[in-house]
């Protein structure tokens, strides 16, 4: 066991920026900022009962903190990184941040802006915990209320497979690697995010469920609705006869899947060809409040909510009592 000064002495090798009592730090535009917190056992498995190495959850809660600034059209520059653990060395620090900065490398290249981690803190905690501030910059941030009744509605990637992924572990089975990589390892999506904010008129990343995240764009725009195609989704093929080997409507594991991570966002229909990033338009904005599918059945916007619980949440861990 080492020391928390010998800690923050050991992480000073990795990033140089810290050390002071506070960050100091210089921006161009528009200031944007947004903390995300990731408790054991809510957020991923109690630690050594799982697939998911401290590396992958460094990975994996540095991709879910970015993923705010790519919905607002913004570039990521300093990370804050705090953390709670009950007992840690240096080799438990540098796996776990070793994960952090792959994700700081990409985010850097994606961009064009070198990303640093700049602070954070370091405490105990008999589960572990994790919170991330990011600070970024937009010269003209996208945020959720901006869509128009007539906007079509766009999404990149592909969705289902993180719920489906959470469903396997919990019969335990065993995960395919096309489901693994996106669980582990999900998409930053910070390009697409630069490339959308010119011809987008609202923006969210899905973190709750598309159905859930797509109604908060609606109720902020004005108490807006939305006819999605269910046709149009974009499920993979692999993730389509999987569900049906287990009996579940994939449509639906698209709908509520959490943690995917991917751009969910409203365009005029103008824009359709303007945009150079591989994307999927699954429906339209209109001015009737609610969200329908095509043939005009209500949806109900299902997903993760942290207290509501109302479904069985994707980033719940196998046999987890508050899964109910």
């Amino acid at each position: 066991m080492a020391t928390e000064f010998e800690i923050v002495e050991f992480l000073r090798t990795m990033f140089p920026d810290i050390g002071d009592d506070a960050a100091i730090f210089k921006l161009k535009d528009k200031g944007v900022v947004s903390v995300d917190t990731f408790i054991e056992s809510i957020h991923f498995p109690t630690m050594g009962t799982s697939i998911f190495s401290l590396y992958n959850i460094g990975y994996r809660t540095t991709v879910a903190t970015l993923s705010d600034i790519a919905a607002m059209g913004g570039r990521a520059l300093y990370l804050l990184v705090s953390v709670g653990v009950k007992e840690a060395d240096r080799a438990w620090f540098k796996e776990f941040y070793d994960g952090v900065r792959q994700v700081l490398n990409m985010a850097s290249t994606a961009q064009g802006v070198e990303v640093k981690v700049v602070g954070g803190d370091i405490t105990y905690s008999e589960n572990l915990m994790i919170s991330m501030t990011v600070i970024g910059e937009a010269a003209t941030p996208i945020t959720r209320g901006g869509a128009k009744p007539g906007d079509k509605i766009g999404v990149t990637g592909e969705l289902g497979r993180v719920k489906l992924a959470w469903y396997t572990l919990k019969q335990g089975g065993v995960l395919p690697d096309w489901l693994r990589i996106k669980l582990l390892q999900p998409q930053l999506r910070l390009k697409e995010g630069l490339t959308l904010r010119d011809h987008v008129h609202a923006m969210i990343d899905i973190s709750d469920g598309l159905l859930l995240d797509l109604s908060h764009i609606l109720r902020m725009s004005g108490n807006l609705g939305a006819v999605i195609n269910l046709d149009k989704l974009p499920v993979l093929d692999d993730v389509r006869k999987w569900c049906e080997k287990q009996g579940i409507n994939p449509i639906e594991y698209a709908l509520s899947s959490g943690e995917e991570f991917e751009l969910l966002f409203t365009y005029p229909p103008e824009a359709e060809n303007q945009v150079d990033i591989e994307f999927t338009s699954i429906g339209e904005i209109i001015h009737q409040p609610g969200i329908y599918d095509d043939q005009g059945c209500k949806l109900t916007p299902m997903g993760w909510d942290h207290f509501a619980r109302r479904t069985n949440p994707p980033n719940t861990p196998p046999a987890n009592p508050s899964t109910a």
